[in-house]
């Protein structure tokens, strides 16, 4: 079970931050495409800005368990 959690604390930030990425990268392109009001694209804008926050401080995370 400890590696497990090794592993999650190691690759979890990334991964739940590069699914926020996708689903922000899907609803800004529907919203381009359907030229949806400015007020959803911004918000799409800022999950994806937040879901590559969330990757960052994930690779920051490995970085200081490997140390």
């Amino acid at each position: 079970m400890n590696k497990i959690k090794a592993w999650w604390a190691a690759h979890g930030t990334k991964i739940l931050g590069t699914v926020a990425v996708i689903i922000g990268a899907g609803g800004e392109s529907l919203s381009l495409i359907q030229a949806v009001d400015p007020k959803h694209s911004a918000l799409w804008a800022l999950v994806m800005g937040l879901g590559g926050a969330i990757v960052r401080r994930g690779f920051t995370n490995t970085k200081t368990l490997q140390q």
